[in-house]
């Protein structure tokens, strides 16, 4: 949860941003683009440590997360969608062995 780290650390808000359309462009494409700038999220006090204070962080990240998804396409917002086939494919990436040395060339 880097973003939220950062945000704890420093004390300074977040500013959730969808993007919509970004897709359409890629690759000298044309098309509408839309950005969507949310309210800004103040980032909580932290007096945890450890495993405490690392699930606060993962729940801050979340909550931030949730605002983006909210501005985007519903078969966009992958874990937060209501689209049943969304939430599986957020999740079977999710479940990616990111922390073992070997995927991460160690």
């Amino acid at each position: 949860p880097g973003m939220a780290y950062l945000s704890v650390k420093s004390r300074a808000p977040i500013v959730p941003v969808s993007i919509i359309g970004a897709d359409s462009i890629l690759g000298g494409g044309e098309g509408p683009v839309r950005i969507i700038y949310h309210p800004p999220l103040t980032p909580p006090e932290m007096t945890s440590r450890g495993r405490e204070r690392r699930d606060a962080l993962d729940a801050f990240s979340r909550e931030v997360m949730a605002v983006i998804a909210s501005g985007l396409p519903d078969d966009q917002r992958g874990e937060f969608s209501s689209c049943q086939d969304a939430r599986a494919a957020a999740e079977a990436v999710s479940e990616f062995p990111f922390d073992d040395p070997e995927m991460r060339g160690i």
